[in-house]
């Protein structure tokens, strides 16, 4: 194969490190030049690729242990869901692991009951899970009822659901969670709105 077809050969649309650039042949000149762009430490995509949460999310992946996932923030706007804005790319490893440090990343330790999932092949936390999670790391009340009455409008989860999956949860956070989950209510056109009645008409 020739050097040539060795680049090709690596997909630089997704997250690669220094290792896979030098398997193939990139030099660290060419690495560090315009045709590429760093995600994180050690991690790069082509130049041409949009640093979505996705790549972002991809990009701490390949560094994580086996078995960790995208969670809390970063979880939510793979869902699709409005969350508070928040620097850091969210990852979740397994519970007896160890934390990834990554300037840019922000890793927590799980447990082995946190629910899972996969979504555009991205392992990351279930809806429910994901508002649990938000909840326990100290997101207010009224972003807890907008990012649940979103997850309702997008049919992601149901009350019955979410209430239930928050009573069986055994970590923290639950009490802000289920008071935020008996706030939320379908039908709610955008987070203005629900803010606008979260701070009015719902009982607080």
């Amino acid at each position: 194969m020739s050097l040539a077809q060795q680049k090709y050969a690596l997909d630089t649309r997704e997250p690669f490190t220094r290792a896979d650039a030098r398997g193939v042949g990139i030099t660290v000149k060419e690495l560090i030049s315009s045709r590429y762009q760093k995600v994180f430490y050690n991690l790069y995509v082509s130049a041409h690729v949009v640093v979505t949460p996705q790549i972002r999310a991809r990009a701490a992946l390949r560094l994580a242990r086996p078995d960790s996932y995208a969670s809390h923030h970063t979880a939510a706007e793979l869902w699709g869901l409005p969350v508070p804005h928040d620097d850091h790319t969210h990852i979740t490893v397994p519970e007896h692991g160890e934390r990834l440090r990554r300037q840019g990343v922000k890793s927590h330790l799980g447990q082995a009951a946190a629910r899972r999932t996969l979504r555009t092949g991205i392992p990351l936390s279930t809806p429910e899970q994901t508002f649990i999670d938000l909840a326990a790391i100290g997101v207010n009340l009224v972003d807890l009822v907008v990012l649940g009455d979103a997850m309702l409008k997008a049919e992601l989860t149901t009350i019955p659901t979410l209430i239930g999956a928050i009573e069986a949860w055994q970590g923290y956070g639950t009490r802000l969670a289920v008071r935020a989950a008996r706030l939320m209510r379908e039908g709610v056109d955008s987070p203005l709105e629900i803010r606008a009645d979260t701070g009015s008409s719902r009982r607080l």
